[in-house]
């Protein structure tokens, strides 16, 4: 198990009974043996992941809106905690997402190691909107970014190392169309370029 930024796991010294289960906080990628007398299963935030032996990725942070479940090898049942009998199994390459707001569940198909690669030290965005790039970036340099009322839609699509200093990070996003950012101690003010 690796955890991502401002992440917590939550599980026993010992587990005890049928099932092995932990809550997770934030994101963490998981590498699981298959036990069919005590499964591994995963809580976070009203969704429970039951692993079938697998690797996969969860993301649920709180400052999300959704939680994502990835599957990159094996098969996981997903489904809102209490509504185990309303689940979906995931496939290699399929992703879930459940939005708290709707209390709804989809599934798709993705690209599995673009959401793994926080493990190999990468920020991957694919079409994702300044909101979540930078709170992607708030969690990873420890910082707020504060937003102008007249800042514009902005998307981003790339790889960026994690090793950069954050304001490389700022010129390359202003460098791809993006708003220009000024740092302040611990707080970035994103300003719509004129």
């Amino acid at each position: 198990m690796w955890l991502n930024a401002e992440s917590e796991l939550d599980f026993p010294v010992d587990f005890v009974g049928k099932e092995r289960v932990v809550r997770l906080k934030g994101e963490a990628y998981f590498e699981v043996k298959p036990d069919a007398a005590h499964p591994f299963i995963v809580e976070t935030r009203g969704v429970r992941t039951r692993v079938l032996g697998t690797s996969f990725n969860i993301k649920a942070y709180d400052n999300e809106e959704s939680i994502f479940t990835t599957l990159l090898t094996g098969k996981v049942k997903v489904s809102a905690i209490g509504e185990e009998n309303e689940s979906v199994v995931l496939t290699p390459g399929m992703q879930s997402e459940w939005q708290e707001n709707g209390q709804k569940m989809s599934v798709k198909k993705v690209n599995a190691e673009n959401f793994t690669a926080w493990r190999q030290g990468a920020f991957m965005f694919d079409n994702e909107n300044i909101m979540v790039v930078t709170r992607v970036l708030e969690r990873w340099y420890g910082l707020k970014f504060i937003y102008n009322e007249n800042v514009h839609e902005h998307t981003f699509s790339g790889r960026l190392s994690k090793d950069e200093p954050l304001e490389s990070i700022l010129e390359t996003l202003t460098f791809t169309g993006g708003p220009q950012f000024k740092i302040e101690k611990d707080v970035v003010y994103i300003i719509e370029k004129k």
